[in-house]
């Protein structure tokens, strides 16, 4: 049987459960005091060691571009989730994950590679703009191919913040930006002003089920982190860890891999 990449999420809720127990409510709570306590369970001294102990269960994908396309985005993607309950809004980081993958072709596209637009985003104001073939779909015509103008971005980090922001500013997508809707519920409420394609949000969804993305929308900050650094370093990357500072997870540089 073939695992996903996200499937090592299943094994890690039970070590953070016994994590969880072992913890007492004020050594999470306490942002200083306690942190190296945290960093010591939740983020590998050898990353050796700590891969070996899950290749075991851990298939990766069987296109390596996939699987290093979530490793690099998936804390990103949390963070944006984090950043938008910050301003009053709920964002799922399978959502993020999911369009930016599909919009980015995997982060392949040329609007991506050349222009840091990983979500499909039409020309913003205050931005400069590019002219690029599209598929676009209308009940009259069907898929037919044309030319749109998309925002280029100076970073791929600014679009997909940008992408947070757009969602966040519009009305026709705020209002699916709420805790009473489940992931499902909330990109096809998105979708009916972000994509003309009229099956956009079965194949967001599709994705997500696909990687089982959903997982990461039910973890806290510290799961979180200690499952994206997994992810990373099956690919090379450098773990993560979560910064109470900050609120956000951040990559540990001084790590034995890139």
């Amino acid at each position: 049987m073939k695992y996903k990449a996200l499937f090592i999420i299943l094994i890690t809720f039970s070590t953070t459960v016994l994590l969880t127990l072992f913890l007492s409510n004020k050594a999470v709570k306490s942002s200083t005091n306690n942190l190296s306590v945290l960093e010591a369970i939740y983020v590998p001294k050898s990353v050796e060691e700590t891969y070996n102990e899950y290749k075991a269960i851990y298939t990766p994908f069987k296109k390596v571009h996939r699987e290093k396309f979530i490793a690099r985005w998936a804390a990103i993607a949390y963070n944006e989730m984090l950043y938008a309950r910050e301003n009053g809004f709920y964002l799922y980081p399978s959502i993020k994950l999911a369009q930016g993958a599909i919009e980015s072709n995997w982060g392949r596209s040329s609007l991506t590679t050349k222009y840091n637009n990983y979500f499909g985003i039409k020309l913003r104001k205050g931005h400069k703009g590019v002219t690029m073939n599209t598929y676009e779909y209308s009940k009259k015509l069907g898929y037919y191919n044309t030319k749109s103008k998309f925002t280029h971005y100076k970073s791929a980090w600014e679009c997909w913040r940008d992408h947070t922001v757009l969602l966040m500013s519009k009305k026709h997508y705020n209002k699916a930006l709420s805790s009473k809707y489940d992931y499902k519920k909330q990109i096809k409420i998105i979708s009916r002003k972000y994509a003309t394609d009229k099956d956009y949000h079965k194949k967001v969804v599709h994705f997500i089920n696909k990687y089982n993305l959903h997982l990461l929308d039910k973890m806290n900050p510290i799961e979180a982190s200690h499952v994206i650094s997994l992810i990373r370093i099956s690919v090379g990357y450098s773990p993560v860890m979560y910064s109470y500072e900050k609120n956000r997870i951040v990559i540990i540089k001084n790590s034995d891999v890139k």
